[in-house]
Parts: C-alpha cells; sequence; structure tokens
C-alpha cells in the first residue's frame, strides 16, 4: 500500500472512533417512530370529586356531576389518543377511579403527582404505552419569579413511554400560572415567563444529558402564541420545538372559551425528532358536539406517523 494512501485510511477510523466516543453525528441509531401516534392535551376544568381534603382549598370547587362526568368520559372516548395530557385535575385517585369506570375498554394507564397548587389540581396523563418512570419537577426553584412565588403553579410533570420498538417517548405536561383575578395581571405573566424559561432549561439539560430525542411539551400555557412565554418555551429544543397549529389564524385556534376569554391557550409541541413524523394535516382543535360542554377547553389532538 502507498503510505500515504495507508496514513489517510488509518486517520479516517481514527477521526470515525474519535466521534462515536464523543456522541458527534452517527454515534447513536437513528430515533424511529414505529408506526402511528396521537397526542393530545385536554384541560378538563376543575375535575374534582365529592370528598373534602383537610389539606387543600378545594371547598370552594364543585365537584363533576355525574352528567358532566359522563360528557368528559364522551369526549376521551371521541378523542381516541393514545397519550392525553390532562389539566385541573384534583390530585388523590379521582382520576384513577374514573379511568376504570368509564375509561375501561381505552386500555389507559392514570399517571397523577401531586402539585403545590392551593387547591390541589395538578397536570395528569393517561397513556395507552407502558409507563417507564414519573418524574415531578415541582420543587424547582424558577431563576426569575419576581416575588414570593419561586416554584412551578402545578408542576411540570414528566412521564417516559416505551413505543413498540424499545425506544422512549418523553413527554413534558404542564400547566402555567393562570392569568386570573384579571386578564392584566403583571404579576402573573412575569410568573408565567419564569415558569417557561426553567421549563426550557430544564427540557435542555435532560435531553442533552440523557440523549433523549422523541419529546413532546404538552398542556395550558395561559397564554397565546405571541407572548413572551409561549416564544420562550419554543427555544427548548434546536431547532424550535414545532408548533403543529403554527400559521392558523386566531380565531380557528381558539381552545379557551368563557366570558372572560377566548384564547389559544393549549398546545402539543414537539421535539425536531418528533416533528419528523408530522405532516400539517394531522393536528386539530377538537370541537363541536360534546366538545362545547364538557369543559371550558377544547383538547388539542396531534397524530404522527409515516
Amino acid at each position: 500500500m502507498v503510505p500515504r494512501l495507508k496514513f489517510l485510511l488509518l486517520a479516517g477510523l481514527l477521526a470515525a472512533g474519535a466521534c462515536g466516543r464523543s456522541g458527534g453525528a452517527g454515534a447513536d441509531p437513528p430515533a424511529v417512530l414505529p408506526g402511528t401516534l396521537t397526542l393530545a392535551t385536554y384541560n378538563i376544568h376543575n375535575f374534582f370529586d365529592a370528598y373534602d381534603n383537610p389539606y387543600t382549598e378545594d371547598e370552594g370547587t364543585a365537584p363533576k356531576k355525574p352528567q358532566e362526568l359522563a360528557e368528559l368520559a364522551e369526549a376521551i372516548h371521541l378523542l381516541n389518543a393514545d397519550v392525553v395530557v390532562l389539566e385541573e385535575v384534583e390530585f388523590g385517585g379521582f382520576l384513577t377511579k374514573f379511568n376504570k369506570e368509564r375509561l375501561g375498554d381505552m386500555g389507559y394507564t392514570a399517571v397523577e403527582s401531586p402539585t403545590g397548587d392551593a387547591r390541589g389540581i395538578s397536570v395528569a396523563v393517561l397513556s395507552r404505552l407502558p409507563v417507564l418512570r414519573v418524574t415531578s419537577h415541582r420543587f424547582v426553584a424558577l431563576s426569575d419569579g419576581g416575588g414570593p412565588e419561586t416554584h412551578f403553579a402545578r408542576d411540570l410533570l414528566r412521564v417516559d413511554l416505551r413505543l413498540s420498538n424499545g425506544q422512549t417517548l418523553v413527554v413534558y405536561g404542564t400547566h402555567l400560572k393562570s392569568k386570573l383575578p384579571s386578564p392584566g395581571d403583571d404579576q402573573s405573566a412575569v410568573w408565567r415567563l419564569a415558569e417557561a424559561k426553567r421549563i426550557v432549561q430544564i427540557m435542555r439539560d435532560e435531553m442533552k444529558s440523557e440523549h433523549l430525542q422523541l419529546v413532546a411539551l404538552c398542556g395550558d400555557f395561559n397564554d397565546d402564541p405571541e407572548t413572551p412565554p409561549r416564544t420562550a418555551l419554543l427555544k427548548a429544543t434546536t431547532p424550535d420545538l414545532l408548533d403543529p397549529l403554527a400559521g392558523r389564524k386566531a380565531e380557528d385556534r381558539q381552545t379557551f372559551l368563557s366570558s372572560q376569554f377566548h384564547d389559544s391557550f393549549d398546545d402539543v409541541l414537539l421535539s425536531p425528532r418528533l416533528a419528523a413524523y408530522f405532516d400539517a394535516t394531522n393536528a386539530d382543535i377538537v370541537r363541536g358536539g360534546v366538545f362545547e360542554t364538557a369543559s371550558d377547553h377544547r383538547p388539542v389532538r396531534v397524530k404522527l406517523g409515516k
């Protein structure tokens, strides 16, 4: 062999080995989404039981009536998502009971986590995929809360799920600080922005340290798409998280309807690797029929797969 050619081949082999060890391009096999997958987020509006929790301020919230529970069960059946992130769920087993009694044919596992919210509402998940791990970030301090509130208003809940090919899908669920009692509440806006920035930092750190690729951020963000908290959240990945509803007219993406607000609070955001399996026709705000009465929010549903 010509000495120079031998040297170049050896250098190439060494470089390839170094790349593999450092985690550079080609170090890990590409993530592949098996089949199709449907993700959704749904604020189910004051999902409270009839029992008083003496350690939370739940007395002022009326429990769900049987008719309301029936409508909600119908809505979740029609939604028919593989993974549903839920907001405004009273922690303490009510969701697990509801899942067993009214969603038994859906194949869901109910994931609940405690919360720091005064009323006891939390973020929860219904999943058909096997649950590998559940992580709460409710004790994580915010970097610039701008006041005495120094933690997430509810939580940043992380649920690791196993896909059929053995890979891990990570779903983050959140419910940012409410705008109530008034739309011009500057303190709540500061709090939401602090939450958003902390979510970005957490997601970036965890995705880098654990080599996560298939990641979704779902929830009720309590702000419209062009506001600072929402635009900040997109920076959790590079390139940005994909907003499947981006580009739609404001009136076409309203998810929260009340006497005070007509806003686009709810969304499912996708990591770049997960976004590779998204087609723009497969994202919708589910509306009409029971979806107009089961909650004051409409669910957002995103279908993935090729």
